[in-house]
């Protein structure tokens, strides 16, 4: 095996693992947020009297909603009048503070990540077949 084809076996693999891996998590990013159903933007007030710190918020029904922050987020948040929230829309109970998940950032970045990889070596492969001609 030529050093030639060694270059071209292993753009060609990481092409086709970077968007197999790539169309993988982005399908599974659109699962997830399929499930996970949309989130809202409210205002939440933070309870500082409670020994657990505790969130309260309002959805658009006018309905009050409130949870106990874990011991992280308690130190997060700090004790603020409000603080802007995100709420799901089909159970107003789960609050989070950012409007995307943790697990779903996760999959964004793997997306991105990986397609950039399988585009990349895609590129240079076409590149480097007429280079070597």
């Amino acid at each position: 095996m030529t050093s030639q084809e060694a270059v071209e076996i292993l753009l060609e693999t990481f092409t086709w693992l970077g968007i197999g891996i790539g169309l993988l998590s982005f399908f599974l990013l659109i699962v997830m947020r399929a499930i996970d159903g949309p989130w809202v933007a409210t205002s939440a007030v933070i309870i500082p009297g409670t020994d657990p710190v505790e969130a309260r918020w309002m959805t658009l029904d006018g309905s009050l909603h409130s949870r106990v922050l874990d011991a992280h987020e308690g130190t997060d948040v700090g004790i603020d009048d409000a603080v802007d929230v995100y709420y799901c829309h089909r159970a107003p109970d789960r609050m989070r503070f950012g409007r995307r998940g943790h697990a779903e950032r996760v999959l964004t970045l793997l997306t991105v990540l990986f397609g950039a990889i399988g585009a990349a070596c895609f590129v240079g492969a076409l590149v480097y077949a007429f280079a070597m001609g």
